[in-house]
């Protein structure tokens, strides 16, 4: 009795979630930039579409004036040393 009860239960889910639609993020990196094609920041409503160019590293310190002063510094990074510490191998295979 108990597992049938939890096999419907489990079933009904299945069929619940079985007609939920699919979502996939998809994003194009071009010469002019990266932009959504689907899903990511696009589906997210207020938000605004992804225009930095490819290849251009964020500066060390993205945090705005107002909260300046209440980010620790450990949990600041500096991409240029992060970047140090990937392998040349995986560095070229991420940038063709």
């Amino acid at each position: 009795m108990i597992l049938d009860r939890s096999s419907r239960l489990a079933l009904g889910a299945l069929l619940a979630l079985a007609s939920a639609p699919l979502r996939a993020d998809v994003m194009e990196i071009g010469d002019d930039g990266a932009r959504w094609i689907a899903g990511g920041v696009g589906a997210v409503p207020g938000q605004t579409p992804l225009t930095a160019p490819y290849g251009v590293p964020p500066t060390a310190f993205e945090v705005s004036p107002e909260l300046t002063g209440h980010v620790p510094e450990s949990v600041v990074s500096d991409p240029a040393l992060t970047a140090l510490g990937i392998p040349p191998g995986y560095q070229a295979t991420v940038h063709d």
